[in-house]
């Protein structure tokens, strides 16, 4: 059975098949079968006779009806269902309706990802190739031509909204160039549509094209003055004003980067991403203390910069702020630096309403580093800054959640690590490897990664967890130390191996909490309390980490649990999935020996001996082999 073709959009085609189109005698049977395939339902004869003979007598407009269903079933007879009272589109035959898939398509693309979203758009939206029957006419079919004209309507709104659609996806997946031409698309269709203007605005300053964007405002405010009388909204106006501003407008503070970005170039992409999405404004990097978050934090809010004022446009952002906070302990102080960094206006109003003030009408990127010290006493500061100002979006880098509805947490764990087995080739591409060689080039230009030294360090790179700080001050060491020295010094107790892992010169007295891996690990110590410092002692005797029913074993404490709980969100502990099913916990190498060398004698010895009756329990348990 050969398959209907009908196209409706832009004109009206008919094909049956790869063969001519049908010859029909009068315009009036197309239409019958237009009619009919659109509407997917039975009619009755009399129904169909006044909607396309309605000016004759009933016998006449009987009777052309009969001489049209007799051409149509020519043409396309097993698509039609025709007895003596009804007639009807035959949907099981193979058809295609050109305002079918267009309908279909767009009702599909709603709640769909981006990407999938823009495909299905796109896919519509060239099946429109104009108006609904465009150039196709009827003569004396006053309601069959209203049909026509109501169908025109709704579809060509459809198209509209299609176009409105796959603009925003474009724009807010970062495709400006691509937004383009569909705004204008958009604009040919109906060029009074302010929303449409605006949306071309965006596109064009996003594309660095300001002087086109300032110029498409021009533009819409003439339309509308000429074509009703009214100036463009406030909303329109606010967008040109900013376009305007984002010219002139301090654009960043970010601190500059001395060494290459390497090893979470997966992760800065992600990170992207969900900036990009207007929903996402509050993200949180949560890690240990040497994990890179400050540093990915400051390279993805790069990658958002606005433009360049010799080049301007109008970025997703228009300002992106840096707000390191290491040095306050307090809501106040917190308060303080913000009314610093956003440069709010003076005067008698509480420094939050002055922040806010600060911050409206403006699309504001800030980065928060290092909060995990304020999130008991400040964190309702940023929730408040939220509600208050709806351009702002908020990284932050901290090793607590801040616990705020919205907050999108990021977790950061050490560089993947390279595999026992690796040979060379996926050695290169493997990440902390890969920052492992690039800092030590730095100190010592001949250092590179060959079968020699390759399973030195990727035991070395197991050694450090492939946490990035410790990887780096590591790396700086090869100018002294070969990687199988550094190694050994590693396997040595803790206490008498010296501190491999640490900086030394000048940079150590410019950022003293990462001048070594033990300082890292006294800043997360100094956050917490008794209980939580006991447990993490009481993890150093397992190798590889525990249960949480282990760890109580040997605490001898019920609670435990809860506990564990709380230091993985204090960045210290890794959560991961155990053989049998239930989740082992287990400090980060720097942790584990942080937490050894701050275990007085008595309580090591008790730790242990604790540890030694667990294992003899446990293991008294175990089926015979």
């Amino acid at each position: 059975m050969a398959n209907l073709q009908i196209h409706l959009l832009g004109g009206l085609q008919i094909r049956l098949g790869d063969g001519d189109p049908p010859h029909f005698v009068s315009s009036k049977a197309p239409a019958l079968l237009a009619y009919l395939a659109v509407t997917r339902r039975p009619h009755r004869r009399e129904a169909l006779a006044g909607l396309l003979w309605g000016e004759m007598p009933d016998d006449a407009a009987a009777n052309n009806l009969r001489q049209a269903l007799s051409s149509l079933r020519k043409a396309a007879e097993p698509h039609l269902r025709i007895d003596r009272d009804e007639v009807a589109f035959n949907a099981d035959a193979p058809y295609f309706l050109d305002v079918e898939l267009f309908s279909d398509l767009l009702r599909l693309q709603r709640g769909q990802p981006p990407a999938q979203g823009i495909g299905l758009l796109r896919r519509a939206l060239s099946l429109y190739q104009g108006e609904f029957l465009a150039g196709f006419h009827v003569r004396d079919a006053p309601d069959f031509e209203e049909w026509v004209l109501g169908q025109r309507v709704q579809l060509r709104d459809l198209a509209l909204d299609g176009l409105e659609s796959l603009t925003r996806l474009l724009i807010e997946s970062g495709q400006c160039q691509e937004a383009i031409p569909v705004t204008a698309q958009l604009l040919a269709l109906d060029p009074w549509r302010e929303e449409a203007h605006r949306w071309r605005m965006l596109a064009l300053a996003r594309c660095r094209q300001t002087s086109a964007a300032l110029a498409q405002y021009r533009s819409c405010r003439a339309i509308l003055r000429q074509e009703f009388d009214a100036d463009p909204s406030a909303e329109t106006t606010a967008l040109y004003e900013r376009i305007r501003a984002a010219q002139n407008a301090p654009r960043h503070n970010l601190p500059g980067a001395t060494t290459g970005f390497v090893g979470r170039e997966e992760e800065l992409a992600a990170l992207a991403g969900l900036l990009a999405h207007p929903a996402n404004r509050l993200l949180t990097l949560l890690g240990p203390g040497g994990v890179g978050k400050t540093r990915l934090a400051v390279e993805v809010a790069q990658a958002l910069v606005p433009p360049d004022p010799r080049a301007p446009g109008l970025a997703q952002f228009d300002r992106i702020v840096f707000v390191p906070l290491v040095a306050c302990a307090s809501r106040a102080q917190l308060l303080d630096v913000l009314v610093e960094r956003l440069r709010a206006a003076p005067g008698e109003a509480a420094p939050l309403d002055r922040i806010a003030a600060a911050l409206r009408g403006r699309r504001t990127l800030i980065v928060l580093d290092n909060f995990e010290q304020l999130v008991e006493c400040a964190g309702d500061v940023v929730a408040d800054l939220l509600a208050l100002a709806p351009g702002l979006h908020a990284v932050v880098t901290s090793r607590r959640t801040l616990g705020l509805d919205g907050e999108h947490v990021v977790a950061l764990h050490g560089l993947p690590l390279p595999h026992d087995q690796a040979d060379l080739e996926e050695a290169a591409h493997n990440p902390a490897l890969a920052l492992f060689v690039d800092r030590a080039q730095s100190v010592r230009p001949d250092f590179h990664l060959g079968a020699r030294n390759l399973a030195t360090l990727t035991a070395l790179m197991h050694r450090l967890d492939g946490l990035p700080l410790a990887v780096e001050l590591a790396a700086s060491r090869v100018r002294s130390f070969a990687p199988a020295e550094m190694l050994a010094m590693l396997d040595r107790p803790a206490g008498q191996r010296g501190d491999l892992v640490a900086r030394s010169g000048p940079r150590a007295a410019l950022d003293p909490r990462h001048a070594s891996m033990q300082q890292v690990v006294a800043w997360s110590w100094g956050l917490l309390d008794d209980r939580q410092r006991v447990l993490l002692q009481s993890l150093v005797p397992f190798d590889g980490g525990c249960t949480a029913a282990a760890a109580a074993a040997v605490l001898d404490d019920p609670q435990a649990a809860l506990c564990l709980d709380e230091l993985v969100g204090h960045s210290l502990l890794q959560a991961r999935a155990g053989m049998s099913g239930s989740t082992r916990f287990a400090p980060y190498e720097p942790v584990r020996e942080f937490a050894a060398l701050h275990t007085d004698a008595a309580t090591a010895q008790r730790l242990r001996a604790r540890h030694r009756a667990w294992v003899r329990l446990w293991a008294g348990q175990l089926p015979p082999t």
